[in-house]
C-alpha cells in the first residue's frame, strides 16, 4: 500500500526523463517506485547553502494518493493517465504540495515533448521556492535544459547559475549548458570559458588533454576546430542544435513564421499609493515585438481597478527583451501580442519602491 511519509523522492523517475530530455532515451513503463530518500553528498555537509538547510515534507493524504496513483500510471507508460490523475486534484491549496504536484507535471509534460507546458509547471514550481534542497536543485536543473532545447538561451545561463548557487556547487554539466547557450548565442569567447571550466570541474581522465587543445585551437583561432571538438566531447548538444535548426528550416519551409520568445521579463514595480490602500489588480496590455526583440505600440487594453497599475504595467513591458519573430531566417516584425500582468500584494513586497 502507498504510504504518505514515503514520497519526498523519485530519483529513479527524474533521472529517466532527464536522460530523455538530453539524449533521447525512451521510457519503459518498467519502472519500480522506489521510496529511498537521496541526497547529494554536498547538500549532506554543507549546511550554510541554501539547498543544505531545506528539508522535504510529507504531501496531505489526499494529494499522495493522487501522487501514487500517478506514478502507478507512469510506471505502465501511460503517461496522459499519470497527467490526467493530478489534474484532476484541481486546484491545490497547500504550497509544497501544489509544488510537488506542479514539477511531476513538468517532468511529464516534458517527456511527452510538450517543453512549452513542461517549461510554465517547472517555473511555477522555481518561483515557489518551497521543495526539499535536493529536488528544488534538481528542478532548476531540468528547466535549465528545457529552456535550453527550446531556444531561450539567456534562461538557461540565468537558471544553470542560479542552480549552482542554489546547491554550493559547481559541475560540468551546468558549465557544459552555459557554454552551449552562448555558442547558439554567437557569442564564442564565453562559450570558450565556460568549456574550459567544465573541463575543470569534469572527472573526465582525459580533461587536461581537452583542456590543452583547446586553449591551442583558441590561440589558433580556429573556430570550426574548437566547435568540433566542443561537439565531440559534448555530443548530446549536438542533437539539440541539429534539432534547432530542423526546426527553423521546416518553418521556412513552409512559410510560418518562428513567433517571438521572451528572454527578459521584468516584473513590474508596486505603486506606493496602492500598496498602501491595500489594493490588487491585473493590467491587460497589447504590444508588438520589432526585429531587435525590443516590445513597441504598448497599450493598454483593459485594466482593473481602471488607472491604478497602467503606468507601472506598460514601463515594465517596455523594458522585456525578445528573441524577434522570424520568417524565412529573416528578422521580422511580431504584432498582436498580449500580456496580462498582476499586481498581488503577497507576491509583489519586494517590487515596492522606497519611493514613488
Amino acid at each position: 500500500m502507498f504510504q504518505e511519509k514515503n514520497i519526498s523522492t523519485y530519483p529513479s523517475i527524474w533521472m529517466s526523463l532527464l536522460c530523455i530530455l538530453m539524449v533521447g532515451c525512451k521510457s519503459t513503463g518498467s519502472y519500480k517506485p522506489s521510496y529511498t530518500v537521496a541526497v547529494d553528498s554536498h547538500q549532506q555537509v554543507n549546511s550554510q547553502c541554501p539547498s543544505g538547510n531545506r528539508r522535504s515534507y510529507a504531501v496531505s493524504e489526499r494529494n499522495s494518493k493522487a501522487i501514487g496513483a500517478s506514478f502507478e500510471a507512469y510506471a505502465r507508460g501511460s503517461i496522459d493517465e499519470a497527467v490526467n490523475k493530478l489534474l484532476a486534484l484541481g486546484e491545490v491549496e497547500r504550497q509544497y504540495d501544489k509544488a510537488y504536484i506542479n514539477r511531476m507535471l513538468g517532468h511529464f509534460y516534458a517527456e511527452k515533448g510538450d517543453f512549452i507546458k513542461g517549461i510554465a509547471y517547472l517555473e511555477k514550481v522555481v518561483d515557489a521556492n518551497v521543495l526539499g534542497g535536493q529536488d528544488h536543485a534538481a528542478t532548476q536543473t531540468l528547466l535549465a535544459n528545457l529552456y535550453l532545447v527550446n531556444g531561450d538561451y539567456l534562461g538557461a545561463i540565468r537558471q544553470y547559475k542560479a542552480q549552482m548557487q542554489f546547491s554550493c556547487h559547481q559541475s560540468e554539466t551546468a558549465y557544459s549548458g552555459i557554454a552551449f547557450a552562448y555558442f547558439s548565442l554567437a557569442d564564442l569567447d564565453k562559450m570558450y570559458s565556460n568549456t574550459i571550466t567544465a573541463f575543470r570541474y569534469s572527472s573526465r581522465p582525459d580533461k587536461d588533454e581537452y583542456i590543452s587543445r583547446f586553449e591551442v585551437l583558441k590561440k589558433q583561432s580556429d573556430q570550426e576546430a574548437l566547435e568540433n571538438l566542443f561537439f565531440t566531447v559534448y555530443p548530446k548538444y549536438k542533437g539539440i542544435q541539429e534539432k534547432s535548426q530542423k526546426k527553423i528550416a521546416k518553418s521556412d519551409a513552409e512559410e510560418k513564421p518562428v513567433p517571438p520568445l521572451l528572454l527578459v521579463r521584468i516584473e513590474p514595480f508596486y505603486p506606493l499609493t496602492a500598496a498602501r490602500d491595500e489594493i490588487e489588480g491585473c493590467v491587460e496590455v497589447s504590444f508588438s515585438v520589432n526585429t531587435s526583440g525590443k516590445p513597441i505600440n504598448i497599450q493598454v487594453i483593459e485594466s482593473k481597478p481602471e488607472g491604478v497599475f497602467d503606468f507601472e504595467a506598460v514601463r515594465a513591458v517596455a523594458k522585456w527583451h525578445y528573441r524577434p519573430q522570424y520568417k524565412s531566417g529573416v528578422p521580422v516584425q511580431a504584432d498582436g501580442l498580449t500580456e496580462k500582468l498582476c499586481f498581488k500584494l503577497s507576491i509583489s513586497k519586494k517590487h515596492v519602491p522606497e519611493n514613488s
